[in-house]
């Protein structure tokens, strides 16, 4: 008896039929399910990758924890101990900033920039910048977009860019000068993203310092952190040193905003897609309403030999057919992901400072999320049919 049944299921499963349409129909909708699974994998991975390259490129310019004066621009140095911060297991660096505006001349051709004064280099932005990576005396990194402004060229490193900078609190009259005057020597140009390029310069904070004539203001710590996963553990050491004066911001506080955007960007395009995707297995349904009622003589001579599991053939035969196309695509996906991220195939086709080609990146939970929801809607819609099956009476 079991036999019997065996050799049905062989006979119909609806891709090997030999009924030519439900054969036909069975490969569209195989092929279907394949290229949905397919573009939603894909469609992820390029959303993931996406997301990943966009804060990478954000949080390169900024820091792991910021701190700065709640109640003020400026604080003094010495009002936070930096060596018991630097004590604190996990943290790589503490960089003390002052950041000024100013107005910049080089020759004939001026700009409004932001000035940051800092202590060290930040190390993610050395394979961002071009030319001198240390800072000597006066010496100044533009952003790409500032070096444009002010036509300046990495051959020339003899002219100096001229600052001015608004002094504060002060009150204007004829005998005093209502900013500070300095200089800068531009030694290299880096570049992370337009609205970094286009508003910042980086410098040395003891000639900064020098400038303002405030030797030990500064504006923010940054803090450096050898993982992004003990972000928030420095954060809490830190908290537990300083008074509530001091305001602490992570960088992924500061991303909170661009992930939720991201995520729903990524939400609504997988319901979109999940949409056509169903509209596809439709045909799962027909192609199996269709077998059972070509079937119905076989049907009934299994039924009068007592065979009870005609409900799990026909269910089985439609899981079978979804989450096979299912588990083909997300191999194809993963294939074309490797294919991307190796040799690039898929250009972004416009000219782009960040990326050539489009970034993927996917993870196993979301193959398997995918696998198992199309598998579970190829269930659902493989119970109609199959109970329709099991009501032929003899």
């Amino acid at each position: 008896m079991h036999s019997s049944l065996l050799l049905l299921i062989k006979k119909n499963i609806p891709l090997f039929s030999r009924n030519s349409k439900i054969n036909k129909m069975s490969w569209v909708t195989f092929i279907s399910v394949v290229v949905g699974t397919i573009s939603i994998t894909c469609t992820i991975a390029v959303i993931n990758g996406t997301s990943s390259l966009v804060k990478k490129t954000l949080t390169t310019f900024d820091s792991d924890i910021k701190i700065s004066n709640s109640r003020s621009k400026y604080f003094n140095s010495s009002d936070i101990d930096t060596e018991n911060i630097k004590k604190i297991p996990h943290v790589k660096n503490v960089n003390k900033v002052l950041e000024e505006t100013a107005y910049l001349e080089y020759k004939q051709n001026s700009c409004i920039a932001h000035i940051l004064g800092v202590e060290d280099y930040n190390e993610q932005l050395f394979d961002k910048t071009v030319g001198e990576k240390k800072f000597l005396g006066n010496n100044c990194v533009l952003g790409l977009g500032i070096s444009n402004k002010l036509y300046f060229s990495l051959n020339n490193y003899i002219d100096v860019i001229k600052i001015k900078i608004p002094k504060k609190n002060i009150k204007t009259n004829f005998f005093n000068k209502i900013y500070y005057s300095g200089t800068l020597l531009p030694v290299g140009i880096f570049s992370v993203e337009q609205r970094y390029d286009d508003n910042f310069v980086l410098t040395n904070l003891e000639h900064l310092q020098k400038v303002t004539k405030n030797k030990d203001l500064i504006s923010d710590i940054e803090i450096f952190v050898d993982n992004e996963k003990n972000i928030n553990f420095v954060k809490t050491e830190i908290n537990n040193l300083l008074s509530s004066d001091y305001k602490i911001v992570t960088k992924l506080e500061k991303q909170k905003f661009l992930s939720q955007a991201l995520n729903i960007e990524k939400v609504l395009t997988i319901i979109s897609l999940t949409i056509i995707i169903l509209i596809a297995l439709l045909n799962l349904l027909f192609i199996l309403s269709m077998i059972v009622l070509t079937k119905k003589n076989d049907i009934m001579i299994l039924k009068s030999l007592g065979e009870t599991k005609i409900f799990s053939l026909f269910f089985a035969l439609g899981t079978l057919l979804g989450g096979a196309g299912a588990i083909v695509g997300t191999v194809i996906s993963a294939l074309i992901i490797f294919l991307q991220n190796k040799i690039g195939f898929i250009k972004v086709g416009i000219d782009s400072v960040l990326v050539d080609s489009y970034p993927m990146e996917i993870h196993f939970y979301e193959y398997l999320g995918v696998i198992l929801f199309l598998t579970f809607i190829s269930c659902l819609l493989s119970i109609y049919p199959a109970r329709k099956a099991c009501r032929f009476n003899l």
